[in-house]
């Protein structure tokens, strides 16, 4: 760059006035790369930490303590159906699941009546198939007749509808093999109840 005319001082003010924004400009641009580099430093920071947090996440194997929903943690003293028409059917209506919870007998005593194991059926075609088996299930024959001893295992049936309430039914699993859902009460110590009961605690293993 060329400067005619000017004078000495003017001419070293001018190169000073340059420089100062040269100087000014250099600065702006470093100070905006500094700006730049921090902040990609930091998304990259949380992008690695979010990462992180959801791989631990996603590691970390879920555990439940207590019981399943919908089992009782121990066997219930009583049945009570609540669900319409469970006075003329074991099984009314058209259930959409069912929920199997075992529990153990009297012995050993620290076991006594507690959850055991946990099954839920849903598959349509063996749904039907065990409603259809509890509703065939016989009336205790009203003659007086001795049962096998009685240890207190149990299997509690809950079946499942789209609407509320379920339909609780218990189901004793030695002695007179007593089934009931609070309104009927029936056997499974004679046919179809043995198959009913075999079914029942292969599903619960």
């Amino acid at each position: 760059m060329t400067v005619t005319g000017a004078p000495p001082a003017a001419y070293n003010t001018l190169i000073g006035q340059m420089a100062n924004r040269a100087m000014n400009s250099i600065f702006t641009f470093r100070l905006l790369a500094t700006w730049a580099t921090v902040a990609a430093l930091a998304l990259t920071t949380t992008g690695e930490a979010s990462h992180a947090t959801t791989s631990r996440l996603l590691a970390t194997p879920q555990t439940s303590t207590g019981p399943p929903a919908g089992c009782p943690a121990t066997l219930p003293p009583t049945t009570l159906s609540t669900r319409p028409g469970a006075e003329r059917a074991l099984v009314p209506g058209r259930a959409r699941a069912l929920l199997l919870c075992s529990y153990h007998g009297l012995n050993p005593p620290a076991q006594a009546r507690r959850l055991e194991h946990v099954r839920l059926v849903s598959a349509p075609a063996e749904l039907a198939q065990l409603t259809r088996e509890f509703n065939a299930l016989h009336r205790q024959p009203p003659l007086t007749f001795h049962c096998p001893m009685d240890d207190g295992s149990e299997i509690l049936a809950i079946f499942r509808y789209v609407d509320a309430p379920p339909d609780p039914i218990s189901v004793g699993l030695t002695g007179c093999q007593i089934v009931s859902n609070g309104h009927l009460t029936r056997t499974a110590s004679l046919p179809p109840g043995p198959a009913l009961l075999h079914q029942l605690t292969s599903l619960l293993g």
